[in-house]
């Protein structure tokens, strides 16, 4: 039976929980996004500074990534979760001593330290949504190999290698994340093409703002027209890339200020969309015991493009000369690929069917328990899509 977000705020005292955290620790990224790259826009004026801020941000989960599956997987997830919210609060502070140009090497290091801790907090808090309703399953005893994380390691290689539904699923947001070098540009389009003020982080709020709109509007919008079928929500994942890329490419072309934010708020709309239902139907299509180091794989691709998109835009502005609308629009463009490649291959990654028994074979609908992953991803305000 389906369940309203109200209801189920109301009813779901662990969701509830989460939820709420999720909503206070998500606003405290999106304020700290704003100003360590308005901090080092005013302390250093380059572009490429900005790039290396966000290469910064995603490198952890790169290195850490498979780390933090093992231990999602094997550890309490609350705890994790905990741990690391209040290890990243401690390391926040540190960029209060920040005061000079020559000091931004401190920024870098406490963005990575920052970013190592949000790792293991992700793919704990991935893998808990579907869950949440559930006891745990109990966990297994640990040899040395698994001990090492090497027996779970190949594990989890193996279970993706042989679905090839979860490998497409686990790629969606990795695809995304190659034009994630758009997140370095809003701070340059804040800063020098729509700048409000002499203040260059009032710009930048503005333009997040409006990505924010857009990234709580599309799944709610998107969930009307896909319910819980599976099926309408893999075809709505192939065209938000579209979308996305269409209206990305229309904001870096905008002259008009508030056409700018109509087009980046219907382009992250886009983003939203594939960035939610590509996770609930991982969510509901990976068993409970692979799904820590699922999710921290798809983490670990997702921001090694992004770290790669963002150091190249950072290099296209500073020493190329490139103008910010001009890679916008190419990012834009970028962003029709995976899209494309998404329908293109749909015929190949459809045949998994053994995955899905949950599923209803006449409506392909999803069950109650990934009802409430699907209410608790889609409700959330998802600014950790950046």
């Amino acid at each position: 039976m389906s369940v309203g977000y109200l209801e189920l705020l109301r009813q779901n005292r662990g969701f509830r929980q989460l939820w709420l955290g999720q909503v206070v620790s998500q606003l405290g990224d999106w304020f700290d996004t704003i100003a360590v790259m308005t901090l080092v826009l005013n302390l250093t004026g380059s572009g490429r500074d900005v790039g290396l801020i966000m290469v910064a941000r995603f490198l952890p989960s790169v290195i850490v990534g498979p780390l933090s599956g093992v231990v999602a997987d094997r550890f309490n997830r609350r705890t994790i979760m905990i741990v690391s919210d209040l290890l990243r609060a401690v390391v926040v502070l540190g960029f209060l001593f920040v005061r000079r140009p020559d000091q931004i090497w401190i920024i870098y290091a406490l963005t990575v330290l920052q970013l190592t801790f949000s790792t293991f907090f992700e793919p704990a808090k991935s893998a808990v949504i579907p869950s949440i309703v559930r006891p745990p399953r109990p966990k297994t005893k640990l040899t040395l190999r698994k001990a090492l994380g090497i027996t779970d390691t190949l594990e989890g290689i193996r279970y993706v290698k042989t679905r090839p539904r979860v490998l497409a699923l686990l790629a969606v947001k990795p695809a995304w994340g190659l034009g994630g070098g758009i997140l370095a540009l809003l701070a340059v389009f804040g800063e020098k093409v729509f700048p409000i003020g002499r203040n260059a982080a009032t710009g930048i709020g503005v333009l997040y703002a409006a990505r924010g709109i857009g990234t709580a509007l599309g799944p709610v919008f998107a969930r009307r027209l896909a319910g819980d079928n599976r099926t309408r929500m893999q075809t709505i994942i192939g065209l938000s890339f579209l979308v996305g890329g269409v209206f990305y490419a229309a904001f870096g072309g905008a002259t008009n200020y508030a056409l700018a934010l109509i087009m980046l708020m219907i382009a992250h709309m886009g983003g939203s969309i594939l960035w939610v239902f590509s996770t609930v139907l991982l969510q509901t299509s990976v068993e409970d015991n692979f799904r820590g180091r699922v999710f921290a794989a798809e983490l670990a691709l997702l921001t090694l493009t992004m770290a790669a998109s963002n150091y190249v835009v950072g290099e296209l502005l500073d020493r190329f000369n490139r103008s910010p609308r001009s890679v916008t629009i190419g990012i834009g463009g970028l962003f029709l690929l995976p899209g494309l490649l998404w329908f293109a291959t749909a015929r190949w990654w459809n045949r998994d069917d053994k995955q899905l028994p949950q599923t209803s074979p006449t409506t392909n609908e999803l069950p109650g328990t990934s009802e409430v992953a699907l209410r608790e991803t889609t409700a959330k305000i998802h600014l950790s899509s950046d």
